[in-house]
């Protein structure tokens, strides 16, 4: 996705010259490219084609290539080469964008609905030219999802719907995601402090709040460390398969350090990276011991599970020191608790016991302190041995439909669920298996 094509006299693509090739009929559209026609074997796969009816597009001045062959109707076949042309531009040639003066589109606003959200049909003539600006606004965001839905007058969340609805999109992001993730590793490895520590081992990642000394207090380079690892996490579904994050020392975390806000800070950095975790496509599990307040409270509700001790302390001291949430305690407390529960935690700033959180739902599993460890380990372990594929789908589906009315959500989860895993056909054989030996 970050890739910026060059002509071949060397000028870089600007956003007018590729919306201008967006906008351009198909006829038009075609003069600009080398159409290269040839034979290609029928539907199934079956040599039965006599004459050259695939065909290849060469678009001379991005260089960019697309071709189609599925028909044996040379038109047809025409036809879907060039919307794949189309594709591969809004895809693949970045253009510049100013978040703090974005550029008209007149296509994005007219694709907005009733409720502002952002909905378009991927056959509509003006799908490409949206996708482009969703993506340039992304990139100029470098890859934070809330400040690019700022600019395009969006929510984050009407933004990632949209980006998802797309599965060829969306692995451009994700893509884009990766190489951004690996070039802030690089750099942030050559600073970090371990305020957050990392260990992998056999699937599981755990990370590690290390501020044992100030309690675990959450401050800006702490959030820095933990949104690069957050950031090369994402990319690395193949080898890690869960996440577990927990504090060193005698608490998960005291909350927000009072004493790091600092004049003229990114206020939405922290919320970024609180968002960050919870967009994880991989499980992650908050493991909570000692204190867990306000801020800490709310960086441990982007976990999917919190699982805690019994001497454990939870609250929400936003009032007590005139204060008002910014990382997500507004809304992710409330769907978590309840409306009436989370009022009275943020109401009255009292602390709550682990046993008194796993009563009102606010963490899965309280177990006792010496056991903690130990439990945290067979959580993680019971999640790791199903299905990774089957485990990141869910999550998406239950994240993407958060909201939604029944129907909506019903409707949601026929047309977008991902299918099977590829070893589903395996485990289903090993069930069956142990069960005869049963």
């Amino acid at each position: 996705m970050t890739v910026t094509r060059r002509t071949p006299e060397g000028e870089e693509e600007t956003s007018s010259r590729r919306n201008a090739w967006l906008r351009l009929d198909d006829a038009a559209l075609l003069k600009d490219c080398h159409q290269e026609r040839y034979r290609a074997s029928g539907p199934g796969g079956q040599r039965r084609n006599k004459v050259e009816t695939a065909i290849r597009l060469h678009h001379r001045p991005s260089g960019l290539v697309a071709q189609a062959e599925e028909s044996r109707s040379l038109e047809e076949n025409r036809t879907r080469a060039i919307r794949r042309l189309r594709e591969r531009m809004a895809l693949e040639l970045r253009a510049p964008f100013d978040l703090e003066a974005p550029p008209l589109v007149p296509e994005l606003a007219a694709q907005l609905g009733p409720k502002g959200a952002l909905s378009i049909n991927p056959r509509n003539r003006a799908y490409p030219i949206v996708v482009a600006a969703v993506l340039d606004a992304l990139e100029a965001a470098e890859g934070s999802y809330a400040k690019a839905a700022r600019a395009l007058s969006l929510t984050t969340s009407q933004v990632l719907r949209f980006l998802r609805s797309d599965p060829q999109v969306w692995r451009a992001v994700e893509e884009a995601r990766r190489r951004r993730a690996a070039s802030r590793t690089t750099t942030a490895r050559g600073i970090m402090s371990d305020l957050v520590t990392r260990t992998d081992k056999d699937g599981l990642c755990t990370l590690t709040l290390n501020r044992p000394d100030k309690v675990n207090a959450l401050n800006v380079p702490l959030f820095k460390e933990l949104r690069a690892h957050v950031d090369e996490i994402a990319g690395l579904t193949e080898t890690i398969g869960c996440v577990v994050l927990r504090g060193a020392g005698r608490a998960f975390s005291a909350g927000h350090d009072l004493r790091d806000i600092q004049p003229g800070e990114d206020r939405h950095f922290q919320t970024e990276t609180v968002t960050a975790l919870a967009n994880l496509p991989q499980p992650v599990i908050v493991a909570v011991h000692g204190y867990c307040y306000t801020g800490a409270l709310e960086l441990a509700l982007a976990g999917d599970l919190i699982i805690t001790t019994a001497s454990a302390r939870f609250a929400d001291t936003h009032s007590k020191w005139g204060l008002t949430p910014l990382w997500g305690m507004s809304q992710r407390l409330p769907r978590r608790v309840g409306v009436a529960k989370a009022k009275e935690m943020m109401l009255t700033g009292r602390a709550y016991t682990g046993e008194e959180a796993a009563a009102m739902g606010l963490v899965n599993l309280c177990v006792p302190d010496e056991r903690f460890d130990e439990e945290v380990e067979a959580l993680a372990r019971s999640v790791l041995e199903n299905s990774w594929f089957s485990n990141r789908a869910n999550k998406l589906l239950v994240n993407q439909t958060d909201g939604m009315a029944l129907a909506d959500g019903l409707r949601h989860e026929v047309e977008n669920s991902p299918g099977w895993a590829p070893d589903a056909w395996e485990r289903i054989a090993q069930f069956g298996r142990k069960k005869q030996t049963n």
